[in-house]
């Protein structure tokens, strides 16, 4: 027989607003009192289900919504039934409170619950009463049923009608039932095919440096840690590859994702990405890392499109001053042609007019005598100008040997400009994220630079290597490419390292079967372990960061190559060939004159 107020109480201190009770011989006065009793004295919803008939029809129980309280009499003839229906639904889980009265069977309804599918988050409160009318509140579940775990019945305190509760047990759920007491667990595991003469554990616990794709060593120290404090034990199956396609459209246990739809194992190494079309088969535990893969490349040191003594001014702004001084030249040309009409003024010849005011342009003094006064504004205000854009050129040039020069490749569409080669890293959730992306620069990179380069797709070493030549950019986990980088870079070439982010960063989470009863419990452990610091710990071993330059500030004074001065020796020797054509024409003439010269007297 239920007790109304123990339920009432019961569920108020619960702080659910609704409940159920299955009902099989109570009589209608007894029904009456109670919904009477109910309405007045709780905050919320009752509803009674007569159990009497056929319980077939509560499999659609599932269609109710969650935090919601179960009453039953053990001793109902239906109750074996209607347990049966529960079990084989999954009801017994942490969406429904279960108070189940039992009077003078305790026994028999303990039998009866053992071979229930009740779990480890499973809340089922047991009511004994007892002679003197109270009753004993026992706290019944199982650590995994579908895995032989044990069966657990512990009192949990008591009720009388006068004084209410009396709670002996006032540790939480998580902390009474995080003893998992040594039951075995299925783990799945793949590391995508790769041929291999070790065994699973070999595998997982290796100390060998990242090389490759190997992020299931990462999962498996949480992995370890949960086996610490949950004292669990694992039987590892391993899977060739994620299964993806094939546990969408079929049920199969082909790949990770179908061992984990059909509920064949407990847990897996691998952790997955929050996909849409995961959800129905996957739940997430929290994100116990952020997964990132970048394109890398060494940035071109210079533009070759300009020439390196062309770079410290605009074209505009060398047009303004070539037009500027030729128009200033001019006038001091006529300037100087003015005053050699003037007998007090030295004379000189448009070559020495000429050299003199390109020596202004250049800076060189002037050692001759003006006597208009538009000579001297004119000397001055060429002087003056030919002082600043030297300051403005030499600075320029002076700052550009004590700074990093700028990064030009920043953005998507600066690289698909670019004359790099593009790839990507042959990763499955590289190409995953090419056919998913709704972008339309990522789409143009993909077609443009990716699918028409010489190689789409190819492993680390290889696209290290030639990132390392330069000209090259491939997207790869940066997680085991920046240690390989650090590894076999030299200090100038890890300073020449750029990155682009194109795949933002994705949260990964430890997977678990739907309606895992696991869930919450390996939730507040892993939250546990990154508040502590023992997830971050091995997070900065397989998460690398950009190696930083390793160069001081006071070191990184860029010297200057000879390509970038050699349009110097360019200018240089086209005036020694040109200073050698004048020199032999110059020969020849005077030769010829001075031998006209001689024979002047005898030819006349």
């Amino acid at each position: 027989m239920v007790n109304i107020k123990l339920i009432v109480e019961f569920f108020a201190l619960r702080y659910l607003k609704s409940f159920i009770l299955f009902d099989c011989s109570t009589v209608i006065s007894d029904l009456h009192s109670a919904v009477h009793y109910s309405s007045v004295y709780f905050n919320g919803t009752m509803q009674i289900v007569n159990i009497s008939g056929e319980v077939s029809h509560l499999d659609k129980m599932s269609s109710i919504r969650h935090d919601l309280g179960l009453v039953v009499d053990a001793s109902c003839d239906q109750t074996e039934n209607l347990f049966n229906v529960m079990s084989r639904n999954s009801f017994f889980n942490a969406s429904y409170e279960w108070l189940i009265f039992s009077r003078n069977a305790f026994n028999s309804s303990i039998r009866l619950l053992r071979r229930q599918n009740l779990n480890v988050d499973s809340r089922v409160v047991l009511a004994e009463e007892t002679s003197s009318g109270d009753f004993m509140l026992f706290d019944v579940y199982n650590t995994l049923f579908r895995r032989n775990g044990k069966f657990h019945v512990t009192l949990e305190g008591r009720w009388n009608e006068e004084r209410g509760f009396s709670i002996d047990c006032r540790q939480s759920l998580y902390d009474r039932r995080h003893d998992f007491q040594n039951v075995a667990m299925y783990v799945v595991f793949t590391d995508l095919k790769r041929k291999h003469n070790r065994t699973i554990l070999e595998r997982l616990e290796t100390n060998e440096p990242l090389q490759d794709f190997a992020l299931w060593r990462f999962s498996h120290h949480y992995v370890q840690m949960l086996m610490m404090k949950h004292n669990f034990r694992v039987q590892y199956i391993t899977t060739p590859g994620w299964g993806s396609q094939s546990t969408m459209a079929h049920k199969t246990s082909t790949g990770l994702l179908g061992q984990l739809k059909l509920r064949q194992v407990d847990l897996a190494v691998n952790t997955l990405y929050v996909y849409q079309d995961r959800i129905a088969i996957v739940d997430y535990s929290v994100v116990v890392a952020m997964h990132n893969c970048r394109f890398v490349f060494r940035h071109p040191r210079r533009s070759n499109t300009r020439i390196t003594f062309l770079q410290p001014f605009d074209n505009s702004a060398w047009l303004g001053l070539f037009t500027g001084l030729t128009v200033a030249g001019a006038a001091l040309f006529c300037a100087f042609r003015l005053e050699r009409k003037f007998p007090w003024n030295i004379s000189r010849t448009s070559q020495e007019y000429l050299l003199t005011i390109l020596g202004f342009i250049c800076l060189q003094g002037f050692a001759g005598i003006t006597f208009l006064n538009a000579s001297r504004v004119i000397i001055v205000v060429m002087l003056s100008c030919a002082l600043l854009i030297y300051q403005y050129y030499s600075s320029f040039i002076i700052g550009s040997l004590l700074t990093s020069p700028p990064r030009y490749l920043n953005t998507i569409r600066q690289l698909i400009s670019s004359d790099l080669e593009v790839t990507i890293e042959n990763l499955f959730y590289l190409w995953e994220f090419y056919n998913r992306t709704t972008s339309p620069e990522v789409e143009e990179l993909f077609q443009k630079k990716i699918l028409t380069g010489s190689e789409s797709s190819t492993d680390v070493i290889s696209g290290i290597q030639k990132i390392k030549k330069g000209g090259y950019a491939m997207q790869c986990d940066i997680g085991y490419a920046y240690p390989i980088i650090k590894r076999t870079f030299t200090d100038d070439e890890i300073c020449d390292l750029q990155e682009i982010e194109v795949y933002s960063k994705k949260p990964l989470h430890l997977p678990l079967p739907k309606g895992s009863p696991l869930k919450q419990f390996f939730r507040v452990t892993l939250r546990k372990l990154i508040e502590s610091g023992s997830g971050p710990y091995y997070e900065r071993e397989f998460f690398s960061q950009k190696p930083a330059c390793p160069r001081d500030s006071l070191e990184q004074v860029a010297q200057i190559e000879v390509v970038q001065v050699v349009h110097v020796f360019y200018i240089l020797a086209v005036a020694m060939v040109v200073c050698l054509i004048l020199l032999v024409v110059e020969q020849i003439y005077y030769r010829f004159h001075e031998r006209r010269e001689r024979l002047a007297p005898y030819m006349s």
